[in-house]
């Protein structure tokens, strides 16, 4: 059993661990931005060259690329806002979700503006609204999946329960 001490050392290290995981995936997404636009290209048209490649599509790289790089912004911010839910969760912050969705979305337009400033980069309205989107969608994966864990809990608990009642057979 753990002493009082021994649990809030975990709580606090699991409040450190969540919010690091937000720093560092905020950090890689700084890094993808603050390529130029020549280093951008390039990655993106490799993830289109092997896509076409593995999945035999006879696609125009072009219109590919397009599709990867939004569904790029799409996912990645799907991803920082459920890292940014569970941190504010587990910092027991009260409306999270309304939080989090404020925290992800400005800086998201914090990393458009950052891209006016990086070469051959242009900040772009229209992906603060694809990252929002991942992000909106991303915190209600979160929510969605948390309530049906937390019902199948409660009913294994009722479950667990009713085996333990003691029966009226010999009555």
């Amino acid at each position: 059993m753990m002493t009082h001490r021994e649990d809030g050392r975990k709580v606090t290290r699991n409040i450190v661990v969540a919010w690091i995981l937000v720093i560092i995936w905020m950090g890689l997404i700084f890094y993808f931005s603050n390529q130029p636009a020549d280093q951008s290209d390039e990655l993106s048209s490799c993830i289109a060259k092997l896509t076409i490649g593995s999945l035999g599509f006879n696609v125009d790289i072009g219109y590919l690329d397009f599709y990867i790089r939004k569904s790029a912004h799409f996912c990645i911010y799907l991803i920082l806002a459920v890292l940014t839910l569970v941190a504010l969760k587990q910092s027991n912050v009260s409306k999270a979700e309304v939080k989090a969705f404020i925290i992800c979305v400005l800086y998201a337009c914090s990393d458009e503006a950052h891209q006016l400033f990086i070469l051959g980069r242009s900040g772009q309205v229209r992906d603060v609204f694809i990252d929002s989107t991942g992000v909106a969608l991303g915190l209600l994966l979160y929510i969605l999946l948390h309530e049906l864990m937390m019902r199948r809990k409660a009913r294994m608990a009722k479950k667990t329960e009713l085996s333990e009642w003691p029966s009226n057979k010999g009555d």
